[in-house]
């Protein structure tokens, strides 16, 4: 008996080291993602379009998609046709961003396989002149040897009237 208790206690304690384990990966892996995310924003808010495109794969599966104020959307399909529509944004309005407040919370990652997560947050931006914006992000995110790259990205957005 004493000696089937002691498995069992092993075989726990090697399951507990598993677990714990994973949760560790997970929780590097999310902060990786997180990471990509913050710096494409940042990119973004710097008008540097060679970094933030750095942050995207190349793939059929590639998009952007965002409703507008007027209760249309906007898409834009494949890596060639979102860095021709940020790089006449770019051309247009030169100049770096004023630094928002971004705060990101309400986090959930689904990983869909080794390479592919989808993550979900809300994104509440505060402008220098106080208006604050919201918008429920997603994400998919596939995994490369360079590590996770933006596939799709999808943002709904309150355009600041809450």
């Amino acid at each position: 008996m004493k000696k089937l208790s002691g498995i069992i206690a092993g075989c726990l304690a090697i399951i507990s080291f598993e677990l714990r384990a994973q949760a560790l990966e997970n929780s590097s892996e999310e902060n990786a993602v997180k990471k990509v995310i913050t710096g494409e924003t940042e990119a973004y808010v710097k008008r540097d379009s060679l970094l933030m495109f750095s942050y995207y794969i190349s793939d059929d599966i590639t998009q952007c998609l965002w409703n507008n104020l007027n209760g249309t959307y906007g898409s834009f399909k494949g890596l060639a046709q979102i860095r021709k529509n940020y790089s006449d944004f770019f051309k247009k309005n030169p100049e770096p961003a004023a630094e928002p407040k971004i705060e990101r919370n309400n986090w959930y990652f689904k990983a869909l396989s080794p390479d592919w997560m989808w993550v979900n947050f809300i994104q509440k931006t505060t402008m220098t002149d106080g208006k604050l914006f919201t918008n429920y992000e997603t994400r998919l995110m596939k995994k490369e040897n360079t590590g996770w790259k933006i596939a799709v990205v999808y943002s709904l957005g309150d355009h600041g009237k809450n």
